[in-house]
């Protein structure tokens, strides 16, 4: 196992006046001699974590390879030691973009998939297909399913549904096939299946310019949040600020538009993921060029853009953070406390950051419910590396997937080009007892 010892303040517990820190912190870097780069990661039931992205190698930590790129999906355990890991993919270009943990122990991923052959059956033709897959618990396929029409559709998130099903977003680019009701360059495509990936309804929604769905969630009412990004001017979208916006799509539970939110300014602004908050409302982050329209406070080229919603999508407050370079937040999770933690990573020496090894760094930043009282930490090495995704487990501790071409400062162990890079933060006690914590 290539562990190292990181940073000693990740994740900080409060009993009465003091602070206790986390006991261990690990991370370990994941991969082959070419570029492997992770999209998502969970805590397992197990204590354990699951991780996948896409990776270009076949040596290393990796047996197999079934073309130019494939899904890798990693299980490892709570030390960082490897469990299984499996390439899945076709001979073509293919990636395994979200994945979660289904409640017989097994595995679901999403993404897609290019040919039909290796891995892959039922393929459109033409471009990629929206592509899930059904794991048993050692990483075997139970089964898979592509849907799609001739021309590119793209899966990236599935979510579990309250009746056992999953419904899927990502961007569809396809006039036929499964998909109806194609708008335009590209559409947000919804698509909720079974359990076993039988397509139950599939829902297009955008104009006639480039619409991106990143994240779709089931809410309390058992419809869906949906955040993405728009180019559109027309057909379902109204009120597009600038060049491309944050767009946010509430659903109903059979996929029909309940409302719908631009928000952004006049330069380019991107959606990453969502969440429903503990109120209610909902937490979008991603990342902005503009310091117009609905943005206030940008740094910089581009900020990390944090947006705070009610129930029906109105603006509680906004958030720029970042410094004069470029500042991006890619995933998010919301604490017992109200407050959020982001991931992301930021090329900046100033403003909200106060450190960068070289290149770009991953950075955490925690901030309370209404906005305030950031607390953050920049890590990495003199080259890239940029987190992706994170996750709390119900021990409170915090597991944060990387993307690495470093050797140096906080990150050993390097296999190759890229890599993923697994941080983990030991776990506190109680998250009930997480306050002000995290990171200085």
């Amino acid at each position: 196992m290539k562990t190292i010892y990181l940073f000693f303040v990740i994740v900080a517990l409060q009993l009465n006046t003091a602070f206790t820190q986390p006991t261990i912190v690990w991370g370990d870097c994941f991969g082959g001699a070419g570029a492997d780069r992770p999209s998502s990661v969970k805590h397992t039931i197990d204590g354990g974590i699951i991780a996948s992205g896409v990776t270009h190698s076949n040596n290393g930590d990796i047996t197999s390879l079934n073309g130019n790129s494939d899904g890798w999906v990693i299980k490892i355990n709570s030390e960082g030691t490897i469990d299984w890991q499996k390439t899945y993919g076709t001979s073509g270009l293919d990636n395994a973009n979200e994945v979660l943990q289904t409640t017989d122990g097994g595995y679901i991923f999403a993404g897609f998939a290019f040919y039909n052959d290796g891995d892959a059956s039922g393929h459109h033709g033409g471009g990629s297909d929206f592509w899930v897959v059904k794991l048993n618990a050692s990483g075997v396929i139970m089964w898979q399913k592509c849907y799609g029409g001739s021309a590119v559709d793209y899966a990236c998130f599935i979510q579990p549904t309250n009746d056992n099903g999953y419904v899927i977003a990502g961007i569809g680019g396809s006039p036929d096939g499964d998909m109806t009701g194609f708008q335009g360059l590209s559409d947000f495509w919804i698509v909720k299946i079974d359990s076993v990936g039988t397509m139950e309804w599939q829902k297009s929604i955008g104009g006639t310019s480039v619409d991106d769905a990143n994240c779709i969630k089931q809410t309390n009412d058992g419809g869906y949040i949906i955040a993405g990004s728009t180019e559109s001017v027309n057909g379902d979208v109204v009120n597009n600020h600038g060049a491309s916006d944050f767009w946010i799509v509430k659903l109903n539970s059979t996929g029909n538009v309940e409302w719908m939110k631009c928000l952004g300014g006049s330069a380019i602004d991107l959606a990453k993921k969502i969440i429903q908050t503990n109120d209610g409302g909902y937490m979008v982050v991603g990342n902005t060029q503009s310091n117009d329209g609905n943005v206030t406070g940008n740094h910089g080229l581009t900020d990390a853009w944090i947006v705070k919603l009610t129930s029906t999508g109105n603006i509680e407050w906004q958030k720029c953070m970042g410094g004069d370079g470029q500042d991006y937040a890619e995933d998010l999770i919301q604490l017992n406390d109200g407050g959020i933690i982001f991931v992301g990573y930021s090329y900046s020496l100033n403003g909200d950051l106060t450190a960068n090894q070289g290149g770009t760094d991953c950075w955490i930043v925690k901030i309370n419910s209404s906005g305030t009282k950031k607390k953050k930490k920049s890590y990495g090495s003199t080259n890239n590396d940029r987190g992706y995704s994170l996750d709390i487990g119900s021990d409170g501790g915090l597991i944060v997937a990387n993307y690495t071409e470093g050797f140096n400062g906080d990150v050993s162990g390097s296999n190759g080009w890229a890599d993923f890079w697994i941080v983990r933060f030991s776990s506190v006690q109680n998250l009930d007892q997480i306050q002000n914590e995290l990171i200085d």
